[in-house]
């Protein structure tokens, strides 16, 4: 699970967001911040959240064609939040700083 603290703070456990696929992504507005969650599945399961606004701007997320993430304006991103294509090649995303994976056990 991926957990964002704070007023307003969410939970999202990776069995919710494994049901769209090996990748998905989620944009939410939390403790009133654009947010969005890579979650992918290859050699485990990662999940990074991320304040979806660059450069004064806030983007919106979809899965690319190649398990990639791609942004409203065509740009495509890697889990680690780096342009990798299109207009913000070589920018990054910031980390929520209040998130992170939780492991529970029964």
């Amino acid at each position: 699970m991926i957990r964002l603290h704070g007023e307003g703070g969410r939970g999202y456990p990776f069995g919710s967001l494994r049901e769209s696929g090996a990748t998905s992504v989620v944009n939410e507005v939390v403790d009133g911040v654009p947010t969005v969650v890579f979650y992918e599945e290859r050699d485990g399961q990662a999940a990074i959240a991320y304040d979806a606004r660059l450069d004064g701007e806030t983007l919106s997320f979809s899965l690319g064609p190649n398990g990639n993430w791609v942004d409203d304006t065509g740009s495509t991103w890697t889990i680690e939040g780096k342009a990798i294509d299109g207009r913000h090649t070589g920018e990054r995303l910031t980390v929520r700083a209040d998130s992170c994976v939780l492991f529970w056990f029964a």
